[in-house]
């Protein structure tokens, strides 16, 4: 069935002019309020799934003023935040979300384990239990191919080594606050068929203003 959203407007009215100022969240009230009136229907074709989407929309925040963060909505903050970090800090293991009571990853590394013959079957709980007690098993099975935090710290080269492209940007950056280089790719077409999954983030750009 066809989930749809009732949403409510609020705008805050200024005393001194007048003028109405809407909460940037309404980008965002907004864009789901298209999609749910002009979206194309998509079906998953690994989970079956139904949503709809629009191409192409772009939505703008000013970090400056607030943090664009929904209200509208439950928002899992704990994850958000330790999943960022581990993706920042450039790391592919899932024990420091594990360790942290965070589950979003559990399932892909446990399907690459779940597929060794030679290993011991284990539920998928105490798949999970093992990476959080057993070091050596999570170093062995705990770790995801090609993920966010390779691609954006350790991005692999044909010479052997690698690019850490968020130190590259700071470097920019800090040179020239209006680089048009400063940019991150989540995306290499070499490791397609290995990564432990498609990346939604592709690709980001910094720029002063």
């Amino acid at each position: 069935m066809r989930k749809v959203f009732i949403i409510s407007w609020f705008a805050q009215i200024s005393c001194s002019c007048y003028s109405i100022i809407m909460h940037q969240e309404h980008q965002y009230l907004n864009l789901l309020k298209e999609v749910l009136e002009k979206g194309t229907e998509n079906i998953d074709r690994g989970t079956g799934a139904k949503s709809w989407s629009v191409f192409g929309r772009q939505t703008r925040y000013d970090l400056s003023k607030d943090f664009p963060l929904l209200t509208t909505k439950k928002v899992y903050w704990k994850g958000v935040l330790h999943e960022l970090y581990w993706f920042l800090s450039g790391q592919t293991n899932i024990k420091y979300l594990v360790d942290n009571n965070i589950h979003i990853w559990d399932d892909y590394p446990y399907k690459i384990y779940a597929k060794k013959d030679d290993m011991p079957q284990l539920t998928k709980e105490e798949f999970i239990a093992n990476i959080k007690e057993n070091g050596e098993f999570a170093k062995q099975h705990g770790e995801l191919p090609r993920i966010y935090g390779e691609m954006w710290r350790k991005w692999p080269t044909k010479r052997g080594d690698t690019i850490d492209q968020l130190q590259w940007v700071i470097n920019e950056l800090k040179e020239d606050p209006f680089a048009r280089n400063a940019i991150v790719s989540s995306w290499n077409p070499e490791y397609l068929y290995t990564m432990a999954s498609f990346k939604d983030a592709m690709v980001y750009k910094y720029s002063g203003f």
